[in-house]
Order: structure tokens, then C-alpha cells, then sequence
């Protein structure tokens, strides 16, 4: 997609929907209205490497081992299948602890 920037009383500013033209919202513009318009496009500096949260990884991790519905199962059994629960406990655990380092 896209992007659009121009600079407004020495402030860059960055295009967003709608275009406002002439006292009219258009949204949708085409590229011609958006440069009429005098925003320029622009290719945004690339960021570092992305780094997933400590929560996300927690999640990559299980998933390794456990689908949503498998932890769906192990949770509604939790009392008829203990030793169950008790391993996949001891795994998400695990799972927490690596995330952390």
C-alpha cells in the first residue's frame, strides 16, 4: 500500500483517509487526487528486526506442542484427565520460562 506525507507549517504530516479537497471528503481518492492534493508518496524507513512480545512467544511456543482446540479439550477435562492437564501445565510453564530468556 501506499504512503503519503507533505509538510505543513515546518511539521511533516502523514496521509490518512479521507482526502479533504476543495471543503470536500473523498474517500477512496485515486493516486492523481492524492498528489493534486500535494502529498507525496514516500517509502518509510525500514524498522529493526521485529521482536514478537513476551505473550506472543509464550503462544508460538505451546503451539509447537498444543492446538487451540487440543487446549480447549485438556481444559474441559481438566478434572477427568489429570495427569493430562498436569503435563500440558508443566509445558505451557516451560514455555513462559524460555519466552522469558
Amino acid at each position: 500500500m501506499k504512503q503519503y506525507r507533505k509538510t505543513v507549517n515546518g511539521t511533516t504530516v502523514f496521509y490518512q483517509d479521507p482526502l479533504v479537497l476543495d471543503g470536500k471528503q473523498i474517500f477512496n481518492p485515486s493516486e492523481e487526487q492524492i498528489k493534486a492534493a500535494g502529498w507525496e508518496e514516500y517509502t518509510p524507513e525500514p524498522s529493526e528486526e521485529y521482536q514478537p512480545t513476551y505473550e506472543e512467544r509464550v503462544v508460538e511456543l505451546i503451539r509447537q506442542r498444543y492446538s487451540i482446540d487440543d487446549e480447549i479439550a485438556i481444559l474441559r477435562q481438566k478434572e477427568t484427565k489429570a495427569d493430562e492437564y498436569a503435563t500440558w501445565y508443566a509445558y505451557c510453564e516451560q514455555c513462559k520460562a524460555e519466552a522469558k530468556t
